[in-house]
This record gives structure tokens, sequence and C-alpha cells, in this order.
């Protein structure tokens, strides 16, 4: 299984979809999550953003998920 977490305005954005589609194509299990008005590896910044927070529980969620 493969989590794709992206910016909507994000320079890799269509790679990035480009790389989802391309798993789903080889029937890969593969989410890809579009988050707006961020930028590249916002992440980093949880303890700053609310967004990044965020986009880390929800990392950490599907990574439970796949372990159980």
């Amino acid at each position: 299984p493969v989590l794709i977490q992206v910016g909507e305005n994000e320079a890799y954005f269509s790679d990035s979809a480009r790389l989802a589609d391309r798993l789903a194509q080889a029937n890969v299990d593969v989410r890809l999550q579009k988050w707006p008005r961020v930028f590249h590896v916002w992440q980093a910044w949880s303890p700053l953003l609310p967004q990044a927070r965020e986009a880390v529980a929800s990392a950490a969620e599907f990574i439970k998920r796949q372990l159980a």
C-alpha cells in the first residue's frame, strides 16, 4: 500500500497524480491525498501548522491500518 500526500499547488503535483494513476493501474493499493494551500514538505512544520498535524495524523493512521 502507498500513501501519497501532495499540495494542490505543489510543483510535483502532476508527478504525484501520475504516480498514483500508474500504481493503481498496476493493482497497487494507493491513496492520493491532495492538500489545498500547502507548500512542499509542509508536514515537517507540524509544530506550527494545523494542516501539517492533520497530514501527519492521517499518515500515522494509514500506517496503523496497514500494520493491523
